[in-house]
Parts: structure tokens; sequence; C-alpha cells
């Protein structure tokens, strides 16, 4: 896949499932390489003046679905400086966001399951309208579902917060 738009080396858009660390990861990279961190969801929420959680009960998945893919659009066509963006672990689901992917350096993080379902299983399960009352072996089938989809629309896989920082070191540069 060819990216040929100017976005390519300066907006790198994390992908991952739930609890895969992308913001923790995301906010820390951005730190360490002194550029703009922004998280798809604190975004949504601050737009929309409520949780994620309370969009998808009052609105429904689509409506959120529908506002990840308008945000996202936002924040790119005005991104003038190198930026970090982490999304929703749904974002890349969705066609017309994979169209908007093309656009930019996509990020896999690639987390051992293992570790994401400690993760939710201590503190994330509750705040995640889609894991709600949902087993552990659900959301495995889920996150499995998922997996082919957050790897054939990445340009690059990375398990490490190290791996991520050298890996946009290396390509804004290039920018």
């Amino acid at each position: 896949m060819n990216k040929v738009n100017s976005y390519k080396n300066r907006i790198f858009l994390l992908t991952g499932f739930m609890a895969s660390g992308k913001s923790f990861t995301g906010r820390k990279a951005a730190d360490e390489l002194n550029c703009d961190f922004i998280d798809l969801d604190e975004q949504i929420e601050t737009q929309e003046f409520c949780s994620i959680a309370e969009i998808f009960e009052e609105k429904g998945e689509e409506y959120f679905r529908a506002l990840e893919t308008e945000v996202f659009s936002n924040i790119i066509a005005s991104r003038k400086t190198v930026s970090i963006i982490a999304a929703g672990g749904g974002f890349p689901l969705k066609k017309e966001n994979q169209k908007l992917m093309n656009e930019v350096s996509v990020v896999f993080i690639n987390t051992d399951f293992d570790i994401i379902l400690s993760r939710l299983n201590n503190s994330g399960k509750v705040s995640r309208p889609l894991l709600k009352n949902k087993k552990d072996e659900e959301i495995k089938k889920l996150y499995e579902k998922r997996l082919s989809v957050y790897k054939s629309t990445a340009d690059y896989i990375v398990e490490t917060e190290n791996e991520l920082i050298a890996l946009i070191r290396k390509l804004a540069k290039a920018a």
C-alpha cells in the first residue's frame, strides 16, 4: 500500500484492541518525542460532553462510529506538526475509516491477549460498552475477530513503547 499524502510521516495512528496500551504508549511516546498526542475517545467525550459509555447507551454504537469518523477526519485535516493519535479498538473496522487511515501512518500496538485480558479484568471492562457482561472467552473471540483487521490495516507493527518511539523518530525525520 503506497501512501502519497503529506500526512504519512507526520500523523501516526495507533490501533489495537481495547486495553492494548494505545493511549498509555502514545502519551509516553509523544512526551519523549515532544510532539502532540490526541486520544480520539477523549476528543469525542469532550465534543459530546459525556462518556463513550453514555454515547453508546443513549445514541447507540452506529452514532458513536459516525462520530469517530468525523472527529478523526477533522483532526488529521488540522494537524500541522508531528502527532500521535490513539484510536478506539473498533475504529479500523469501518471501511470509511480504513480509507482515512490510508492518509496517515498506521501503527498496530500488538499486545498479547493475556496482558489485555488482565488489564480489562483489573479495571477496564466496566467502562467499555462492548464488554459489558462479557465472559473472557467472548472477549477473546472479539479480539481474534479483529486481529486480522488490525494487522491488514497497519503500516507498522510494534510491541513496545521503545519500538514506537524509534519508529516515529525515524519516520518523522524523513517527513
